[in-house]
């Protein structure tokens, strides 16, 4: 579609700062995949621990549908 944007903004649960996060695409079918939820995590690694967010006390992890095939993924917010 032209004129897609290959980012969104989506605020922060720290002060309503926006921040910038790049479309997933599906590994099935290579199209741009839609969120539809956030859900806070543990870590799972010492790297992820160290990136905790002090004030919800986790990490948080997108998850994403595609719209064309039903596949579904996640990945950790930046």
């Amino acid at each position: 579609m032209p004129g897609k944007k290959s980012q969104k903004s989506r605020a922060s649960k720290d002060g309503g700062r926006s921040q910038k996060t790049s479309k997933m695409i599906c590994t099935e079918c290579n199209q741009e995949m839609n969120q539809h939820a956030e859900k806070l995590v543990d870590p799972t690694s010492s790297e992820e621990a160290a990136r905790i967010d002090p004030v919800l006390g986790g990490i948080v992890a997108e998850v994403h549908a595609c719209p064309e095939c039903g596949h579904s993924g996640s990945r950790r917010a930046s």
